[in-house]
């Protein structure tokens, strides 16, 4: 009798057990739907800014499809779109036309987000299609927009693009130049590495080094105060590569 309460007893533990663990188990797969879809677009914003982008596409799929179920038409447009840059980013681009064009298909210019967001999207299929002056009235667009609605971040990343687009080296320079203005008054220092960096570049291009020297300098204080170690190993070879163009060795 007692061996089999015993056994009784031990069967009931055993299952006990493997309740647990499913219902953890459950959580744990459930743990991302409970997420607002807000919560999973910055979640997966937050992998992309890491640059593992084949993971962060499929968060985005995610996002957008639950923002469809829930009729959120700023969220799904902003997946939808950054589905679209992903894709273009990988090399997929008429994949990516797909996204963007059912994102266009959602956005509202009422909304800051969505729309911003696409605009952003839209600037890059423009540029890689060599579609610079389209490019270049989109991102400046996007400027504007994003200066009104008090969206910085956006804001310094379409004047970023200007500058990239922009066929002149002045047009570069003076949007470098928007840019950084935009990204001190804001906070929105992370930026000021790429754009110093790409304002080096520009000088480089016209052989104005003393120039160059300073923007890469600069360029380096911030990619070593917030970049990855790639960057800042790029930022203190484009400082030696500087001095040694203008002569100065010991510096190099």
């Amino acid at each position: 009798m007692n061996r089999a309460l015993s056994i009784s007893f031990l069967i009931l533990f055993i299952i006990a057990i493997q309740t647990n663990s499913i219902v953890k188990q459950n959580k744990g797969d459930n743990l991302s739907e409970n997420l607002t879809v807000d919560s999973l677009l910055n979640q997966a914003d937050e992998i992309f800014q890491k640059r593992d982008y084949k993971t962060a596409l499929e968060h985005y799929m995610k996002t957008a499809k639950q923002a469809q179920k829930e009729f959120n038409l700023s969220v799904e447009s902003e997946a939808l779109a950054q589905v679209a840059r992903v894709n273009l980013i990988l090399g997929n681009k008429d994949d990516g036309r797909v996204y963007l064009e059912k994102a266009a298909g959602r956005v509202s210019e009422s909304d800051p987000y969505g729309w911003s967001r696409y605009l952003g999207v839209k600037g890059r299929f423009e540029w890689q299609d060599d579609n610079l002056k389209e490019s270049k009235l989109t991102f400046e667009n996007m400027y504007n927009y994003c200066v009104v609605n008090s969206l910085w971040g956006r804001a310094v990343d379409a004047a970023h693009m200007v500058a990239i687009v922009a066929e002149t080296a002045e047009e570069q320079i003076k949007w470098g130049h928007i840019g950084i203005e935009a990204a001190e008054a804001n906070d929105q220092q992370r930026w000021l590495g790429p754009l110093w960096n790409n304002m080096a570049g520009t000088y480089y291009d016209i052989k104005q080094y003393d120039s160059t020297l300073i923007c890469y300098l600069k360029a380096r204080d911030y990619h070593w105060q917030f970049s990855g170690e790639v960057a800042k190993l790029f930022a203190d070879y484009h400082v030696g590569m500087t001095y040694r163009l203008l002569g100065e060795f010991e510096e190099a």
